[in-house]
């Protein structure tokens, strides 16, 4: 199952844009998009992954920015479950997506937008 986690702010698409990039940035990952609402943060690397393990953790998260009546959201999946390495590694995988989430969600908050947010399996 993938895990995603839906951000949703009384806001406009650009200003949803900025702080995914602002928080991504402070938490470490470099965010890049495919199109005006929808990119993908990452952190480490895949090719040293394997040499390292534990020291050379790759994270990978994709976001999309969807319009609602009167909001929008923004919705986060997990773009690799790290299951392939184990539970171990899968937990890993998992608190780096929790904390964006959380990041994100708190940086809503303090602008004043933040209408919810809540954690999913698909």
């Amino acid at each position: 199952m993938t895990d995603y986690a839906d951000v949703i702010v009384r806001s406009s698409g650009e200003r949803v844009q900025s702080l995914v990039i602002q928080a991504s940035a402070a938490s470490g990952f470099m965010v890049g998009w495919a199109s005006a609402t929808k990119g993908k943060a990452g952190k480490g690397s895949k090719e040293m992954n394997p040499a390292f393990d534990a020291f050379a953790q790759c994270y990978g998260i994709d976001f999309e920015i969807l319009p609602a009546p009167a909001n929008v959201i923004l919705r986060l999946y997990e773009a690799n479950s790290g299951y392939a390495g184990g539970p171990l590694d899968a937990s890993k995988v998992r608190r780096p997506f929790d904390n964006l989430a959380q990041t994100l969600a708190y940086g809503f908050q303090q602008q004043g937008v933040l209408v919810g947010a809540e954690k999913r399996k698909v």
